[in-house]
């Protein structure tokens, strides 16, 4: 995939299916990545900044199947069993909503632990 193809999936992604995660805005870092490497011309189809790419949108992907229950299969990828794992906590209500609790931790603009 070209880089603005692979952001168009990663926001399908997150408004189609994360949403029933409360994972809607999760990736806006991978986002963000995937734009840098937009702006600077890098991520070519069949470079190695593309497959490096591919294989997370690709962890992605396969835990959040995991995770709703649409999938089993990793395809291979070691991050899918824990991106899966991070979707189904997220959907429980475990983890913190990531747009509050970093605003709440913010002091004078900076994060803090």
């Amino acid at each position: 995939m070209s880089m603005p193809t692979r952001l168009t999936y990663v926001r399908s992604m997150q408004s189609s299916f994360f949403t029933r995660l409360n994972a809607g805005t999760q990736f806006r870092a991978i986002e963000g990545v995937i734009m840098f490497f937009q702006s600077k011309g890098l991520g070519a189809p069949g470079t190695w900044v593309s497959y490096v790419d591919a294989g997370i949108v690709e962890g992605i992907q396969n835990g959040g199947a995991i995770a709703l229950g649409m999938g089993t299969g990793t395809g291979g990828n070691p991050g899918s069993e824990k991106w899966a794992d991070f979707l189904r906590r997220m959907g429980k209500g475990e983890l913190g909503d990531r747009d509050v609790s970093a605003r709440d931790r913010r002091i004078d603009g900076i994060l803090t632990e």
